[in-house]
């Protein structure tokens, strides 16, 4: 449990450092950092905005995306077996 409570707790302040380097990165766009969900006419017409900057990705950019996901897949897979080999050999 204590385990549990520590990859929590490291992936909470992860989120924040992350949202805090957004909140500098894109200080100009605040719409980025501030969306009010609640308020469904902004939220839509920010949505709106972010839809029209979209575009399709090429094959060289589509085939990176790959392959990073892949890479972040498998150490997250390799994360959960470390994980689960030290709790078969931890009494808990």
């Amino acid at each position: 449990m204590y385990i549990i409570n520590i990859l929590i707790s490291l992936i909470l302040s992860f989120l924040g450092i992350i949202k805090i380097l957004i909140s500098k990165k894109f200080k100009k766009h605040s719409f980025l950092c501030n969306i009010n969900m609640f308020d469904i006419k902004s939220f839509s017409k920010q949505c709106l905005r972010v839809w029209h900057l979209l575009k399709r990705p090429g094959k060289e950019e589509y085939l990176t995306v790959a392959k990073i996901s892949a890479l972040g897949i498998g150490i997250i897979g390799l994360l959960g077996f470390a994980i689960s080999l030290v709790m078969q050999f931890v009494p808990i």
